[in-house]
């Protein structure tokens, strides 16, 4: 970029429609999870364990496999782990069902009311 022969270059690239630079539009759901620790539990209906773990982290969430004073939110599924769901209780971590799951993906951490 520095170089006045390549800034030349990349300016008659670009002026006959060459597309250097990505555009990058950032979508308002990309960042509705940052700093939100989240738990997942038993079977989350419409959901693979990987598809779950994924829709949190594409908000700037972040999964864990086990329960600490750090997580925000344990969803429990079907057939939720009892020892993740006991450990939740004795810290104070809100413990929600698959369909509070959907609102923190579609409105954030505000979206649940455990």
């Amino acid at each position: 970029w520095d170089d006045p022969v390549n800034r030349e270059l990349i300016d008659g690239l670009e002026a006959a429609g060459v597309r250097i630079r990505d555009e990058v539009s950032v979508d308002s759901t990309s960042q509705l999870l940052a700093g939100v620790t989240v738990v997942v539990t038993g079977t989350i209906e419409g959901f693979s364990r990987d598809e779950a773990k994924a829709a949190v982290e594409d908000r700037g969430g972040k999964v864990t496999g086990s329960v600490s004073s750090k997580t925000a939110l344990v969803v429990a599924g079907d057939s939720p782990g009892s020892a993740k769901v006991t450990k939740a209780q004795d810290l104070g971590v809100p413990i929600v069902d698959v369909a509070a799951f959907r609102r923190l993906l579609d409105g954030g951490l505000d979206a649940v009311n455990p």
